[in-house]
């Protein structure tokens, strides 16, 4: 199996060094990866519009028009938010005039609610 292998150059030659191969099949796994789309972030023209703190809360409602929703956790952003308790929101959606937020945050069931009014098309 092995000289078959190095006959049809699947296999490395003897002196050939094992880590090296490793670190090329990682790296080429890598990139295979990113080219296919399967690691990728999502881009586009969003920008984070609004922020806003709550620090109690019973309930919180989000109604949305199509977007993706992410909870991260203060740790893993700079002073002075990780050292804040209260619960931060920041919202992105595109800069238009017809897609605006609206949020009555005053109680503690909380209401956001994204209003989309442009035409799909």
């Amino acid at each position: 199996i092995t000289y078959a292998g190095r006959k049809r150059y699947l296999l490395p030659p003897e002196t050939a060094s094992w880590r090296e191969l490793f670190y090329m099949l990682i790296v080429t796994l890598i990139v295979g990866l990113m080219l296919s789309g399967a690691i990728s972030s999502q881009s586009g023209p969003f920008f984070f519009q609004q922020e806003v703190y709550l620090d109690q809360l019973t309930s919180m409602d989000l109604i949305l028009d199509n977007c993706n929703v992410r909870f991260l956790p203060t740790r893993n952003f700079g002073f002075p938010t990780n050292a804040i308790a209260a619960l931060k929101l920041r919202f992105a959606f595109p800069v238009d005039p017809q897609i605006e937020l609206l949020a009555d945050t005053c109680s503690p069931a909380v209401t956001f609610e994204l209003q989309n009014n442009k035409d799909p098309a």
